[in-house]
């Protein structure tokens, strides 16, 4: 077989999945990925391709097994710039609230750039099921401005907040399960 032919034909299904993967999710300001998508590891890579620099991923650890964990790691990532996080960890200090928060977050997200660019959130699915994280995630795309995309990976990513997010035009589930 021509091995140029075939790699002119894998670069060609590339581009087509590309073009796919940017149709659906262009105007989508959330998106979960799960894990077992039979092409987790391409739509990750064709996710950083299309947003190269302006991607920042991270990765939940179990150390991140409650909302305020988790956005404590988030805010003190050192993927972000020094002064990113200030909102997040003052509303931490200051209030219980997961919907102050959440606005906190958005806040941070809107200083962060100033053209488009995407969160990738790993393992989501550490959060627990609890009624803090769904108000946090409900409340969080309401204040996120238009320049901000989020794909989050993970089996059982809140289910309610999802679908209401899906219905307000804010989700994309890319919820495939087959191997």
């Amino acid at each position: 077989m021509d091995n140029m032919g075939y790699m002119d034909r894998v670069e060609a299904v590339a581009a087509t999945a590309a073009k796919a993967v940017r149709e659906k999710t262009h105007d989508k300001r959330i998106i979960i990925l799960y894990p077992r998508h039979r092409q987790h590891t391409a739509l990750i890579a064709l996710l950083y391709k299309h947003y190269e620099d302006r991607m920042y991923y991270y990765a939940l650890s179990e150390d991140d097994n409650d909302l305020r964990s988790f956005l404590t790691g988030f805010s003190h990532d050192a993927m972000f710039p020094i002064n990113f996080g200030l909102s997040i960890r003052n509303a931490l200090q200051s209030s219980e609230s997961p919907r102050e928060w959440a606005r906190a977050m958005a806040q941070d997200l809107t200083a962060l750039r100033d053209e488009q660019f995407m969160v990738l959130l790993d393992n989501l699915d550490l959060l627990p099921k609890h009624d803090d994280v769904d108000a946090f995630f409900l409340e969080l795309p309401r204040h996120l401005p238009e320049k901000f995309r989020s794909s989050s990976m993970g089996a059982s990513c809140a289910a309610t907040p999802g679908m209401i997010l899906l219905w307000l035009g804010w989700l994309l589930r890319w919820a495939t399960m087959n191997p």
